[in-house]
């Protein structure tokens, strides 16, 4: 729903209700995710419905088979002149497009609650983004283990061995030599057991300690050659990925 159609619905509820409170939640780029009035005996909840479908309206009517898109969008109907004197005639005209509009968003959520509801048993209108749904859909059809939600202080000691990917052009030369490459390494490892659990823990020098079955995380103190052409093992230094050598 684009802001001018909240702002008239805001309008016409403001003449019978006074909010008690209005909350907003904005992302990093200051778009509007979600702004929730609640008012005396009623609580209504604006969301951004590309952040979950992220086709064009015009396109979402279209592929859901859904009537009543009948006009386009005009650059003019961004601008704050559109409320000046004599412009009536546009006004009255950027109203209908925005009625007709706010009508096949709610015809095409409605279909996609339907569908989704039967489908998956999942109420979009409890999601937020495109992420989220697939992740509901995830959990709720197709996950099999539950998957616990690590502590602050876990999940941080988990997070210094993430590093983003680092690239590097190296201009070599060699001759009657074996060149290998990896392909779907990742979903490779994917099918492998993986830590999800804390069970407990403890420091490498107590006593009893085999690092040939140890299963989980550890923080390790690494020395490498200084001679080492291509170092391997990265490490943040003054909030930059490095490679460095030696101890």
């Amino acid at each position: 729903m684009g802001s001018f159609d909240g702002f008239f619905i805001y309008k016409a509820l403001s003449n019978r209700f006074k909010p008690l409170e209005v909350s907003c939640l904005i992302d990093t780029h200051n778009k509007f995710i979600q702004i929730s009035l609640d008012l005396q005996k009623l609580k209504i909840v604006f969301k951004d419905s590309y952040r979950i479908f992220q086709v064009s309206l015009n396109d979402l009517c279209s592929i859901l088979s859904v009537p009543g898109k009948t006009s386009i969008y005009k650059p003019e109907y961004h601008h704050i002149s559109l409320f000046n004197n004599g412009n009536d005639k546009r006004l009255e005209e950027f109203k209908e497009y925005s009625l007709q509009d706010s009508n096949c968003l709610y015809d095409c959520i409605n279909k996609l609650q339907e569908i989704y509801i039967n489908d998956y048993n999942v109420d979009i209108t409890t999601i937020l983004s495109t992420s989220t749904l697939s992740m509901l859909i995830f959990r709720s059809k197709f996950l099999r283990v539950k998957i616990p939600v690590l502590k602050r202080i876990d999940d941080a000691f988990i997070r210094q061995g993430y590093f983003g990917g680092a690239t590097d052009y190296y201009k070599m030369k060699a001759e009657n030599i074996y060149y290998y490459d990896v392909n779907s390494l990742y979903p490779f490892a994917l099918m492998k057991a993986m830590p999800y659990e804390l069970v407990r823990k403890f420091k490498i020098f107590e006593n009893n300690f085999n690092l040939n079955t140890f299963f989980g995380f550890l923080k390790v103190e690494i020395i490498s050659s200084k001679d080492i052409k291509i170092p391997l093992l990265p490490c943040k230094h003054r909030g930059k990925t490095i490679y460095p050598t030696g101890g």
